[in-house]
């Protein structure tokens, strides 16, 4: 901001900047954070400077933003970055004067991720200030996909966190097939391998959409839309391929970069 805010950058100086940096070729395991501390300092500035307009020339243009930075980061693997790109989303609908402008570029988008956006400007909503209350209040809202009203999510869990708790739920299914692989009989019959999915997701009926058939997660206000995003974000039990972003069962991760991976 102390950049922006210097007659001779300004805040377009500093976006122009963010959004053309080479993110360069850094360890894999730490790429997200690129793109995250992008979102920050954009975010940032749309708090700082608002959005383009007639009556506000010096604030960030909408669609640069979204399509050079946004969209791309709604679609990426890491939770923290969609969450930071979900933020700017929520913020920028309190700031464009004509709300179909942002509902234009949000279309086409995963319904799991559409749930996340609604969710976190109804949150925003509640926390701003009087003036963007009533400013959110005046403009019409877009129908819902779904008639169904979905309660609000408990809180995005954060990257590190997910990482240790899949880590540990991979050991721990490694060493249930360990057992399973010593206490099988070699002439049992049906032989042939089986799958992860046949031996721990049997019990859980698929159109099931309160319960996890993996880490046996339940809430009864899930949808098939909070399932999908549970899936993607919070069961320990799941990760999305870096290649391709399908979501995979852990102990198939290797199998699906072989034989399924469309990248």
């Amino acid at each position: 901001r102390l950049i922006a805010g210097n007659p001779l950058y300004g805040a377009s100086a500093v976006y122009n900047a963010v959004v053309h940096a080479d993110e360069g070729g850094g360890p894999k395991k730490n790429a997200w954070r690129i793109p995250l501390a992008k979102l920050r300092v954009l975010e940032s500035l749309v708090e700082a400077y608002g959005l383009q307009s007639q009556d506000n020339p010096e604030g960030l243009d909408l669609d640069g933003l979204m399509q050079r930075q946004v969209l791309p980061s709604l679609e990426n693997p890491n939770a923290e970055v969609r969450g930071g790109a979900i933020d700017i989303v929520a913020l920028c609908s309190f700031l464009v004067v004509d709300r179909d402008t942002l509902d234009r570029h949000l279309a086409g988008l995963k319904p799991a991720l559409v749930t996340a956006i609604e969710q976190a400007i109804d949150f925003k909503a509640n926390e701003a200030p009087p003036a963007r209350q009533h400013q959110a209040a005046s403009q019409p809202k877009k129908p819902k996909q779904k008639e169904k009203q979905k309660e609000k999510s408990p809180p995005r869990e954060r990257s590190p966190d997910i990482m240790r708790r899949r880590s540990q739920a991979l050991v721990e299914i490694e060493k249930q097939i360990e057992e399973m692989n010593r206490s099988k009989p070699d002439d049992d019959e049906g032989g042939g391998d089986r799958t992860y999915s046949e031996d721990f997701s049997g019990t859980v009926a698929h159109d099931d959409f309160t319960s996890c058939q993996f880490c046996r997660a339940h809430d009864p206000t899930w949808a098939e839309d909070g399932l999908d995003s549970h899936y993607e974000e919070h069961c320990p039990w799941l990760t999305c391929c870096d290649k391709c972003d399908q979501v995979v069962e852990i102990p198939l991760l290797r199998e699906h970069a072989s034989t399924d991976c469309e990248s």
